[in-house]
């Protein structure tokens, strides 16, 4: 069917808007309160990536603490 196709081609991340843009570039009649009815009847629910954070800066030239090493050598 084309809506899981689509659904599954956008690696499950279209919502009805996106999705029954793309319905209506392939020919299909979709508004967006169909879309999301029809979403609902096939339980396609998207997941909405999560935005990338940096957690630290490795490439600094600041010395590395003594904890950080009393750590690193306890693991070893």
């Amino acid at each position: 069917m084309a809506w899981t196709k689509i659904f599954e081609d956008s690696k499950r991340t279209y919502g009805s808007r996106h999705l029954s843009r793309e319905l209506k570039k392939a020919g299909f009649d979709a508004g967006r309160h169909k879309t999301r009815s029809i979403m609902a009847k096939l339980n396609l629910q998207p997941r909405y990536p999560k935005r990338f954070r940096v957690t630290k800066d490795s490439n600094h030239g600041e010395p590395v603490s003594l904890q950080c090493l009393r750590c690193s050598a306890l693991d070893t």
